[in-house]
């Protein structure tokens, strides 16, 4: 019993021995941390650990990376997929189109009315400003069959002016929209008639009575047996006080940037480049 209870006792002061040794061992690191040696000690706090920080880093820049390697690839996904739907979509308009203007000619060639000209690409060679106000350069002239006063068209039926000059393989073209040209149209889906002014830059001009049926966006055309747009109604302007309201139209593009124009040659004296 004697022994069992020297155990006991001596169990109890290696317990206490323990418990103060710890207690003393946080004392001294907290009057460490509270006196001169504080600067020492956190320095050697941060080099021993510095590694682990190094790591963290690293695996945090690495999940930052991947985070935006998703991101990104989800991102190019969906722009893909949007632009694939525009392509279709432009697809469909396109054949759509097509078939419109192939029942079209069928129509007009069964009624007698064949098309009186036909269009042969040409390559833009200068246009503003580097070519005089309102004209272009382009690459066809006599040797190509380009004769004045031939109409020039643009992607989508748009009519642009007409060859004023002539060389041997180079034209100019004044396109409608320079000053003190005027044009008859069509304004809008009610085919209001009127005549359109040239301002200058793509920019034109019409008059018409106050409360005519038009719109903002409206196309206006040059009347032809195939669709012909000279620009689009970009603004209104009703003044006060008048009877009259001012059209302000714009082509639907940037003039200096066509790259290609086409030129329409009569069908009976077009020839072969």
């Amino acid at each position: 019993m004697m022994i069992t209870s020297f155990r006991h006792d001596k169990i109890k002061r290696d317990r206490r021995r323990k418990i103060f040794t710890t207690l003393l061992a946080l004392s001294v690191i907290m009057f460490l941390a509270r006196g001169p040696l504080s600067t020492r000690l956190g320095g050697v706090l941060a080099f021993l650990g510095r590694p682990f920080w190094a790591i963290e880093d690293i695996v945090l820049a690495g999940v930052d990376a991947v985070l935006v390697q998703v991101k990104t690839k989800s991102s190019l996904e969906e722009e893909n997929t949007h632009l694939r739907e525009l392509l279709d979509s432009v697809a469909l308009s396109a054949h759509t189109r097509n078939a419109i203007e192939d029942e079209n000619a069928a129509l007009k060639a069964k009624l007698g009315r064949n098309p009186e000209y036909s269009l042969t690409v040409a390559r833009v060679l200068s246009s503003p400003p580097v070519s005089p106000y309102d004209t272009l350069l382009i690459d066809a002239g006599t040797d190509h069959g380009v004769a004045l006063g031939m109409d020039v068209f643009s992607d989508g039926d748009w009519k642009i002016g007409q060859v004023t000059h002539v060389w041997g393989r180079s034209s100019l073209v004044t396109l409608y929209s320079a000053p003190d040209i005027e044009l008859s149209v069509a304004v809008g889906s009610s085919s209001i008639p009127a005549v359109a002014h040239g301002i200058g830059g793509g920019n034109f001009r019409i008059i018409l009575p106050k409360g005519v049926d038009v719109r903002e966006n409206d196309l206006v055309s040059i009347p032809a047996l195939a669709p012909e747009y000279l620009a689009k109604v970009k603004a209104i302007e009703k003044p006060a006080g008048s009877s009259l309201e001012a059209l302000f139209l714009q082509l639907p593009f940037n003039v200096s940037q066509l790259k290609w124009v086409y030129v329409a040659y009569p069908v009976s004296d077009k020839k072969a480049n």
